[in-house]
């Protein structure tokens, strides 16, 4: 079994756009996995076609299939963390 060692997040900011269709909102959020200081930017905060708020990793169109793919691959349960965090802090700052 692999070492297991604490994952800390922060929210560095959230950033609202405007007259971006469903994006609403990009974020970037500072690791610290076990003393390494890791930054994730372009989090996208959205509204779902149903007008709920999402949050999403960064994505990149990949060249051959054109298909979109996520940037970034985290655990579930830091995923869940992190889209919790964001979606506080978005309505925190009155909902767009």
């Amino acid at each position: 079994m692999a070492d297991l060692v604490p994952v800390a997040f922060t929210v560095q900011g959230v950033e609202r756009v405007r007259r971006r269709g469903r994006l609403l909102a990009l974020a970037t959020v500072a690791f610290d996995v076990a003393g390494l200081e890791l930054v994730l930017q372009g989090i996208r905060i959205m509204r779902d076609v149903e007008g709920a708020l999402t949050v999403h990793a960064p994505v990149w169109r990949h060249p051959d299939s054109g298909k979109w793919v996520p940037g970034v691959l985290l655990p579930p349960e830091l995923s869940r963390a992190i889209g919790d965090e964001l979606l506080a802090d978005y309505a925190g700052e009155g909902d767009g």
